[in-house]
């Protein structure tokens, strides 16, 4: 993917990508039933958190996929879902560090038009610039920030999280849309899509331990001999019962904390299972003090099924690969 499409994709509210968009999407007479299942699946993927997919959109120069901000925006404004409003807006973190990685935050920064200066190894922003990105913990905000005379200094670090918060929160403004006269198509496509997302299901390997996101091997870690705060168990529960893991494993795993008791540990993680509840995303974590690290990912979950689905996803081209030789 050159650079100028993947600004596009991964930036679609800026001017130049805007025109680029309408360009394609002008031309186009009727919508096409095949590029709308095709940017569907694409949705479908993001809110079940899997960007697997997404690897080989983000390499391609097909113009069919600049057509997923402008169609996605319709789809999500006729389902009106907030949770596929909130998955839409995660995905864009992912992009921006992807594009991030690729050609830099200058570059990034400049198609963005950000009023920014580098001094001294530090980005300077005005104060009511870094606002306009979304807060997501304490950490983002002014007050624990470097501000000096109505100015914000940020490391490199900050700077690319400022980035990705302002593109996420940007990609998702004006929504819901107004969606009268629209083309049967699209509601078509966002009734099959509710019919299709369902809560994120995974199934759990002794193997799969290699795919588990920082922040879990940490309290894992932690645990052997030590004793890691309330709100670092409950996560590491949580994650572990949501990936399907047996619960005497589970178990298992928080048995080696110096201060475990076998009877209150079970009767805790029981009724976390029991529970069947949701796993905080990176943004939550680290507003309680836990360690997220720098995965490149907005929740711990997606980072499991990415890697999980990417080794699966090899070992089919392997296994295939394999027959064909034969």
């Amino acid at each position: 993917m050159t650079q100028e499409f993947l600004f596009a994709f991964t930036f679609p509210f800026v001017e130049q990508s805007k025109k680029q968009i309408l360009e394609i999407s002008s031309s186009i007479i009727e919508v096409k039933e095949g590029d709308l299942n095709l940017i569907s699946v694409l949705l479908e993927k993001i809110i079940n958190k899997d960007y697997t997919f997404f690897e080989y959109v983000l390499e391609t120069d097909d113009k069919r996929y600049l057509l997923y901000y402008p169609y996605v925006r319709i789809i999500l404004s006729i389902s009106n879902n907030s949770r596929y409003f909130s998955a839409f807006s995660d995905s864009y973190v992912h992009f921006v560090k992807k594009a991030v990685s690729k050609y830099g935050l200058k570059d990034v920064a400049n198609y963005l038009k950000i009023d920014y200066k580098f001094e001294n190894e530090k980005y300077i922003l005005n104060f009511y610039d870094y606002i306009k990105a979304k807060i997501y913990d304490e950490s983002q905000k002014l007050t624990n920030l470097g501000l000096k005379d109505g100015k914000v200094f940020l490391n490199s670090k900050e700077f690319e999280d400022y980035i990705s918060r302002y593109v996420s929160k940007q990609v998702v403004a004006g929504l819901p849309l107004k969606t009268d006269g629209v083309d049967k198509k699209f509601e078509v496509v966002a009734e099959k899509l509710k019919e299709k997302v369902k809560e994120i299901t995974v199934s759990y390997k002794q193997e799969d331990l290699k795919y588990f996101p920082l922040c879990v091997n940490k309290i894992i870690e932690s645990l052997n001999g030590g004793v890691p705060s309330h709100a670092e168990r409950y996560f590491l529960a949580t994650f572990l019962f949501k990936i399907k893991m047996p619960f005497e494993q589970v178990l298992g795993i928080f048995s080696k904390s110096s201060d475990y008791d076998e009877k209150i540990a079970k009767y805790q993680l029981k009724k976390i299972q029991d529970g069947n509840y949701s796993v905080s995303n990176c943004q939550k974590l680290k507003s309680i003090g836990i360690d997220c690290g720098d995965c490149n990912f907005s929740s711990p979950i997606g980072h499991y099924l990415y890697y999980k689905k990417k080794a699966q996803f090899k070992q089919k081209i392997k296994t295939q690969n394999d027959k064909m030789k034969r």
